[in-house]
């Protein structure tokens, strides 16, 4: 601003013509009452910008103020609100107080007059007891006076009720007994046959030459007899033929007797079940030593022949021929306890039997005959023809039931 005014006066100065000092002081005269203005101007800016800062100032204040009021008032009004809000929860908090009395004074007076009801129908039932407690009472006499008659008979009948179930205890104890040893002579059976039927193969040969032997005895002692009656022999060679045909036939006669009676102690001849002791079927031939004997040589081709086999092997056949043959051949056993076997119904044992025919399928086990499948029955039988649904088939020397 100062450069401005300067500028102007040395214009003004140069347009009047005025000479140098003249103009000088003028000049300097005029700076002077500039600079005087120009201080008079900024005290007066100086001024008015106090006066600025001080409306600027009091306005923020009269804000504050305002502001303080406000939050004064909301303060105020957040009070009341609360001080409201209380007073409604009071008033709640008392309604529900009330209520609750209330419910649980109607509850009270409901349980009292449940308990009265209770207690009158209590009185009433104890009226009732008592009224049939009495008649009770009274039938009791009568009927304990028709009782008396009645026990006394009872008790004589109870009396020979009692001996005649003490005589059927005795009895059944005594058939326990006598079946627990039945069923050991029958296991110890089971077991001499077993090991007659393997040796039987070794003596096979010397029991039929033996047999051949009576019989060529027996021939010529009957010759004898026949050649002594007709008087072609002298006296005393016709008595001796006549001593040794009778010898030689009650030899045999006490050794059917002899074969008669064990086979009758190994569950009196036919058909009984036994528990398997491998892969058979559980039943006894219905001839069993005959079975043993006569079938001696199968059995012992069966052994030859389950011995050559170096594979998983499995014995079927009656019993006791598989039990043998599968013992000293290293075969495997469908093996059951006798207890479980009679405990089980036919269908259960079958059902066994046949699992153990299809895991050994699976296992692709090789199928060894110890008996001869033209005499199959029972439980054998069905072994034969599930295996022959299986699409199993018989060989041509009987010794096995080959795969298809």
């Amino acid at each position: 601003m100062r450069i401005f005014l300067s500028l102007c006066v040395a214009l003004a100065l140069a347009l009047t013509g005025l000479p140098g000092p003249v103009a000088a002081n003028s000049m300097m005269m005029q700076r002077q009452q500039q600079n005087m203005m120009m201080q008079q101007q900024q005290q007066r800016m100086m001024q008015q910008q106090q006066q600025q800062r001080m409306m600027q100032q009091q306005r923020e204040m009269q804000r504050r103020q305002q502001e303080q009021m406000r939050q004064q008032q909301q303060a105020m009004q957040q009070r009341r609100l609360q001080m409201q809000q209380r007073q409604q929860q009071m008033q709640l908090q008392r309604q529900r107080m009330a209520d609750q009395r209330r419910l649980q004074q109607q509850q009270r007076q409901q349980q009292m007059q449940r308990q009265q009801a209770q207690r009158q129908q209590q009185m009433q039932r104890q009226q009732v007891q008592r009224e049939t407690a009495q008649r009770q009472q009274a039938q009791r006499q009568q009927v304990q006076k028709q009782q008396t008659q009645r026990l006394q008979t009872q008790r004589v009948a109870r009396e020979q009720a009692l001996q005649r179930e003490r005589q059927q205890r005795l009895e059944r104890l005594r058939q326990q007994d006598r079946l627990r040893r039945q069923t050991e002579e029958r296991r110890k059976a089971d077991d001499r046959v077993a090991l007659t039927a393997l040796l039987s193969q070794r003596t096979a040969s010397a029991a039929m030459r033996s047999q051949i032997a009576q019989r060529q005895q027996g021939v010529a002692a009957n010759m004898n007899t026949l050649r002594a009656a007709r008087g072609q022999l002298p006296n005393g060679a016709g008595a001796q033929a006549a001593n040794a045909a009778r010898t030689a036939q009650a030899s045999a006669q006490t050794a059917r007797a002899n074969a008669l009676k064990a086979f009758r102690d190994r569950k009196g001849g036919g058909g009984g079940k036994q528990p398997p002791g491998s892969g058979g079927g559980g039943t006894k031939p219905p001839s069993g030593l005959t079975s043993t004997f006569n079938d001696s040589l199968h059995v012992g081709k069966a052994l030859n022949h389950a011995k050559s086999i170096t594979g998983p092997k499995i014995v079927l056949g009656k019993y006791p021929n598989y039990p043998g043959v599968a013992q000293y051949s290293g075969a495997t056993k469908f093996q059951v306890s006798p207890q479980k076997w009679d405990s089980m119904t036919k269908v259960q044992q079958w059902r066994m039997n046949r699992q153990f025919l299809d895991q050994q399928i699976q296992n692709k086990s090789r199928v060894v005959l110890a008996s001869p499948a033209a005499k199959a029955n029972g439980f054998y039988a069905w072994e034969i023809s599930y295996l022959r649904s299986k699409g199993f088939r018989v060989s041509k020397d009987g010794l096995e039931m080959v795969r298809p």
